[in-house]
């Protein structure tokens, strides 16, 4: 059976998805892409387009010669078939290992990583359409069993380089735009794969690793509030300023939740003490009060009853770049084939939980001029207002979308603040006519805390050749 002439010309009708522009990936936004790989990343692309090209034309006329051959009953020209075999060996070389040259790539996006791997699944169903792979019909071809076996080994070598340049790409996306989603996203695209396909669960150490690194923020918040003076009670207020960081919460991961398959869950939380009074005023009540008025003699810092603000995230995602390689009319000059797009919105949703912070007043109360002794109090000012004034509103802060992300730095142009809110509540009319308000300015920026990149793989790109030579070098 000759095993070249259908492959060759199944291959020449699968190289529409070959670009012929570079725009690379996050790599070269966090420095682990430089600008020689994105040069690298542009040839192997170029090498790809021109030899869809060369192949496409001399595999379609000798296609046609070979056709017209069958029809006639006259056996295949000897010629044709070194014609076929010298095109597979072409293809291997000039398209092969330029796209497992790209997926080892760090400028590469994770779209045109997956370009030798898309190359290869093409390849496996033409083979099995043409029945040209091992099978339950009968034992097949020496020739046919031996580059099944080597397919298969480049397949796997190519899926581990593709896998882990995506891996890199949602870690990077990740540290340079705040974006956690990336992560979480193709986590729990390989999920659903291995299911599909059969493979049970994934590994998802990486997850973990990727989030350790870049799921870290920081929330600033200053919040400025008051209570009403009313009869027979004095009024506060207050300014109180914090700031609290937000990562994962759960290092080791929570059994039986989250993503179907992974052994963690995005729980993005925070607790900080170290939230404080920038200033606080003591008001006493009307001094046209017919029972008295309270005056007050001092009013400050407390120093005690003081307890954490928590923080924790019940959504988040960013409007963002996408790469994606374009399948349309890859032939037609002066045209990017990866694309970037502005997708998605703004979502983040806080739940906010002040803790206490007390105020140590002196007061006395005078009663037709007549002064009574002083007495202490140390009342909470901050999670008392914020709560009393917010009480229609729950804990939940939801902020609105911003902008779109900066078309030169590709990430929110206030990098790296991501979000800002002003959040405003008012109570309605206590049982003493009392009135809570409180404004609070909310600041949310990422603090990612990216290690150093683990050496470059060069063994699998090297080991990928060695198995495209053996395959090209079949009789």
């Amino acid at each position: 059976m000759n095993v070249l002439r259908p492959l060759v010309f199944a291959l020449s009708l699968s190289l529409a998805l070959i670009p012929n522009a570079a725009r690379c990936g996050w790599g070269l936004e966090v420095d682990r892409a430089s600008f020689a790989d994105l040069n690298d990343l542009a040839h192997a692309e170029q090498a790809l387009w021109s030899s869809e090209k060369a192949i496409a034309y001399a595999v379609g006329k000798a296609t046609v010669t070979e056709r017209q051959l069958e029809l006639l009953g006259i056996p295949s020209d000897p010629g044709l078939q070194r014609l076929f075999h010298l095109a597979f060996a072409w293809w291997l070389k000039s398209v092969l290992k330029p796209a497992a040259q790209i997926e080892v790539n760090p400028a590469a996006s994770c779209a045109e990583a997956k370009l030798a791997l898309t190359k290869l699944l093409e390849l496996e169903r033409q083979r099995q359409l043409m029945g040209l792979a091992p099978g339950e019909a009968g034992p097949a071809d020496a020739s046919v069993v031996d580059a099944d076996s080597l397919i298969k080994e480049i397949d796997e070598l190519v899926l581990q380089a593709t896998t882990r340049r995506c891996h890199e790409e949602a870690l990077d996306e990740c540290v340079y735009t705040g974006r956690v989603s990336a992560v979480m996203e193709l986590a729990l695209s390989e999920e659903r794969q291995g299911q599909l396909f059969g493979k049970g669960t994934s590994d998802s150490s990486w997850v973990k690793d990727a989030l350790d690194q870049c799921a870290i923020y920081k929330l600033k918040f200053t919040s400025t509030g008051s209570v009403s003076q009313t009869a027979n009670q004095e009024g506060y207020k207050r300014e109180v300023e914090g700031t609290v960081v937000v990562r994962q919460g759960l290092p080791g991961g929570l059994p039986g939740g989250g993503l179907p398959g992974l052994d963690m869950v995005l729980l993005l939380m925070g607790t900080d003490s170290t939230a404080h009074l920038s200033s606080v005023t003591c008001q006493g009540t009307d001094p046209a009060a017919v029972e008295g008025r309270v005056v007050v003699d001092f009013c400050g810092y407390a120093g005690i009853n003081k307890g954490p603000t928590t923080v924790m995230v019940k959504a988040l995602d960013l409007s963002h770049f996408t790469y994606d390689v374009d399948g349309i009319d890859f032939t037609a000059p002066g045209r990017d084939k990866v694309k970037m797009t502005v997708v998605g919105q703004d979502q983040l949703t806080l739940m906010f939980v002040p803790g206490a912070i007390s105020v140590a007043e002196q007061s006395h109360l005078e009663i037709q001029g007549r002064r009574l002794p002083s007495t202490d109090s140390t009342p909470e000012v901050f999670a008392s207002i914020y709560q009393g004034a917010h009480i229609n509103q729950g804990n939940d802060v939801v902020f609105p979308p911003g902008g779109a992300p900066d078309a030169l730095s590709h990430r929110k142009s206030a990098y790296p603040v991501l979000l800002r809110h002003t959040h405003n509540g008012t109570s309605p009319p206590g049982a003493r006519s009392e009135i809570y308000k409180d404004t609070t300015e909310f600041e949310f920026s990422h603090q990612p805390e990216p290690k150093s990149f683990a050496p470059r793989d060069t063994s699998t790109i090297v080991r990928i050749d060695q198995k495209i030579n053996e395959l090209a070098a079949l009789p």
